[in-house]
């Protein structure tokens, strides 16, 4: 028996969470057919190197209680990210309602992010699938602002992008 493709339709339009949440951006990856061999998650070198900016002393300590003194630059991790054939928010999406198909692999990853749409929630955001509880789920993290606390994105936050062909 010969099994056909899923196609996922990255050209329409992604889900809004909510009333609330805009789309700033979206990036159309066209008609995908699922592969998870076709998908890499990366870390973007604005996450992996010394790129960073400092912490205003004012911050204080986060609530582990580690005063962090450095934030990824999170415009330069943004602009890596639109030159790169970054997935977008459709993907996530779909694998939401199919969860069958995620790679069992993908649970060690914290959080993967889906570049591809940018959304507006009080600032622009990106949303990411997550293994948590026992269960996939979705949440967001801002890209505006002072940055993004350093050694939980250096590790944990990959993208997803198609591998190159």
């Amino acid at each position: 028996m010969q099994t056909h493709p899923i196609i996922i339709d990255c050209d329409s339009n992604p889900v809004i969470p909510d009333r609330r949440w805009k789309i700033i951006s979206h990036r159309k990856n066209g008609q995908l057919a699922w592969d998870p061999g076709k998908i890499e998650l990366i870390l973007p070198e604005a996450q992996k190197t010394l790129d960073l900016m400092p912490l205003p002393a004012d911050w204080g300590k986060s609530s582990t209680g580690r005063t962090h003194r450095y934030r990824v630059n999170v415009s330069k991790l943004h602009e890596e990210m639109e030159s790169m054939d970054a997935l977008n928010a459709n993907i996530l999406d779909f694998l939401l309602e199919n969860p069958s198909l995620i790679p069992e692999e993908w649970k060690k990853n914290k959080a993967i992010r889906f570049w591809g749409t940018i959304y507006d929630f009080g600032g622009p955001c990106v949303r990411y699938l997550r293994w948590r509880a026992g269960k996939w789920d979705w949440g967001y993290t801002s890209i505006c602002g002072k940055g993004i606390d350093f050694d939980a994105y250096r590790r944990w936050f990959p993208a997803a992008i198609l591998k190159a062909a």
